[in-house]
């Protein structure tokens, strides 16, 4: 009953919007919490080394224990689709608004065993062109993140990490 409570959550949240459903930025704020490090109009380029140290040292919760509902739903399932037993061994950072998400396309990254899997999360079905390894939509939550997990869990598998 929790867990179908706890996933009702963004489900709401689509009824409430118009028509059109979860905005993309809605959907963003809904999963990952702001970075600390926010790009600003006019800023200049940042390439993506540094955007990515930004990013790294400007966490605004525990990348092993994400703070919103939904982030942390989705860091449990990537653990389990992995078959973690220490959690904390996998961390998951928030981009949302940083140099990498602006400049790089990157909304967010999971981090395990010395590989990166990026994730960008969307609504725009029609968008052709991503930057990130995974792209994530609002009915990924439906199935309480497994699928997404899954694709996640996959791309760390084609870069040579070891699934437990």
């Amino acid at each position: 009953m929790l867990i179908y409570l706890q996933n009702q959550h963004l489900s709401e949240r689509k009824e409430t919007m118009n028509g059109d459903g979860l905005t993309g930025r809605l959907f963003e704020e809904d999963v990952l919490a702001e970075c600390l490090f926010q790009w600003k109009a006019g800023q200049a380029y940042t390439p993506f080394r540094q955007s990515m140290r930004l990013v790294r040292q400007n966490q605004p919760w525990d990348p092993t224990d994400p703070s919103t509902r939904d982030g942390n739903d989705l860091h449990c399932q990537v653990a389990l689709a992995l078959g973690l037993e220490d959690w904390s061994d996998l961390q998951f950072l928030t981009a949302l608004h940083s140099p990498l998400d602006h400049w790089h396309g990157i909304d967010g990254l999971f981090e395990w065993q010395g590989c990166v899997v990026t994730i960008d999360l969307t609504c725009d079905h029609g968008k052709e062109e991503y930057k990130a390894d995974v792209i994530i939509y609002p009915e990924d939550s439906d199935d309480q993140w497994k699928l997404a997990a899954h694709r996640i869990a996959e791309k760390f598998t084609q870069q040579g990490a070891l699934a437990a």
